[in-house]
């Protein structure tokens, strides 16, 4: 098996992991990570913790992922009358990621029991 089969074979294993869309795709650099390979590994394995940690960092890899695209932030402010820029682009991603980080810590503590849905 060549690398970039292996590649393919992780990348449908992670997405049936966390139950991702058909049309997802891994980031370019989450397998060069040696704790996301570990995490990989785990969730693998079955660990509810790994799986949720693999989840929360793949969602977080994506938004980061995300580039901010000119021309179509150009035609939206046009149609809409908004004012997309790249900074405001990077204020929302950060505002995503952290709304991601705080669903796995209430996640988290669900798991642990330090969180009941009372």
């Amino acid at each position: 098996m060549d690398y970039a089969e292996a590649v393919v074979n992780v990348e449908d294993a992670v997405r049936d992991l966390i139950a991702a869309h058909d049309d997802w795709e891994l980031p370019d650099d989450f397998l060069e990570s040696p704790e996301n390979l570990d995490l990989i590994g785990e969730a693998a394995e079955g660990d509810e913790i790994a799986i949720n940690q693999l989840g929360n960092k793949l969602a977080e890899a994506s938004v980061r992922a995300m580039e901010f695209n000119e021309s179509i932030a150009d035609a939206y402010n046009e149609a809409f009358g908004a004012n997309i820029t790249t900074t405001s682009f990077e204020e929302a991603q950060n505002v995503v990621i952290n709304g991601i980080q705080k669903i796995y810590e209430n996640l988290e503590a669900l798991n642990n029991g330090t969180m009941t849905l009372d």
